[in-house]
């Protein structure tokens, strides 16, 4: 198991299930018209993908700086699903 985690392969499989369930999810709302619109879903789902693909950069021993970028990316997608889920 820690070889998975350290390799990385377990960031990437994980990353596939999200989109994998994005993409299912999105399709089923559009053709049952019932769940979450994908403007609900994936602000996010990215928010996650940016947060694990960060930690897959590092388990491969990427670039820092491309790491720091995913997650920026991660907050951005996170700050976007707080301004629209926000309530007042």
């Amino acid at each position: 198991m820690l070889e998975l985690i350290s390799s990385g392969t377990v960031f990437g499989l994980v990353i596939g299930m999200m989109l994998f369930e994005g993409l299912v999810l999105t399709l089923h709302g559009r053709r049952s018209q019932r769940g979450m619109t994908a403007r609900d879903l994936w602000p996010n789902l990215l928010a996650g993908v940016g947060l694990l693909a960060a930690a897959l950069t590092v388990a491969r021993g990427g670039d820092p700086r491309l790491a720091g970028s995913l997650m920026f990316v991660a907050l951005l997608a996170h700050l976007l699903d707080l301004r629209l889920r926000w309530r007042l």
